[in-house]
């Protein structure tokens, strides 16, 4: 029952997969041990179903917005960023494994366009991976706590699982939080460069003018 309790947490948190066979392990479950009837058992998994279709489609409109600013900041196409940015939020832990070269390539591409340097590019972008992976470990830390806590309550029925949802609930939307906080860095880092890129530009084109003016 605990790793069903975790499954649940997860999934409410947008951090697990269902498969058919485990939905079924679920109601199966919902009806053994919280005295609940099937058509009340199927309700509650079609409520957790439908919270983790709902917690992905904000996560990827969250990302969108990224990949979208993102690209408006460094002039690149989105399809040069979006799977490497996608990667990064979704598996930073892969990322920071398996997609070194990417990262190096991808910061390439931002110095060419803004007044980073290569390193200063790059370290934006290790940051923001460290930041994502550190996220993801204390969400499935404190996931774990949470099914601890509920496997060994005493409480049954169907306002306890709604209660698990509750509180998974309310652990995504802290976390999402700080996934937009650590997203604003990174879109911040890139508004100075920018900004730097223009104020440079127009130095260039001041002293163009006096080139001009003096001759």
């Amino acid at each position: 029952m605990k790793n069903l309790f975790k499954e649940m947490v997860y999934l409410g948190l947008g951090v697990a997969v269902m498969t058919k066979r485990k939905t079924e392990k679920m109601l199966e479950n919902l009806i053994a041990d919280h005295q609940m009837t099937r058509d009340e058992g199927q309700q509650v998994v079609h409520e957790v179903m439908e919270k983790a279709k709902r917690a992905k489609e904000g996560t990827d409109e969250q990302i969108a917005a990224f990949v979208d600013k993102f690209s408006e900041k460094t002039s690149l196409a989105k399809e040069e960023i979006s799977h490497l940015l996608k990667a990064i939020i979704e598996k930073p832990k892969k990322a920071k494994d398996q997609l070194v070269d990417k990262v190096e390539e991808l910061a390439e591409k931002i110095s060419k366009k803004t007044s980073m340097t290569v390193e200063q590019a790059k370290k934006m972008l290790l940051d923001f991976m460290d930041e994502v992976l550190k996220l993801k470990k204390e969400l499935k830390k404190q996931g774990t706590k949470l099914s601890n806590k509920i496997s060994k309550a005493e409480k049954k029925g169907k306002s306890f699982v709604h209660g698990i949802e509750g509180k998974s609930t309310e652990l995504l939307n802290d976390m999402n939080s700080r996934l937009q906080i650590a997203m604003d860095k990174v879109l911040d880092r890139l508004h100075i460069a920018q900004s730097e890129q223009m104020q440079l530009l127009e130095k260039r084109i001041t002293a163009l003018e006096h080139q001009d003016q003096s001759k």
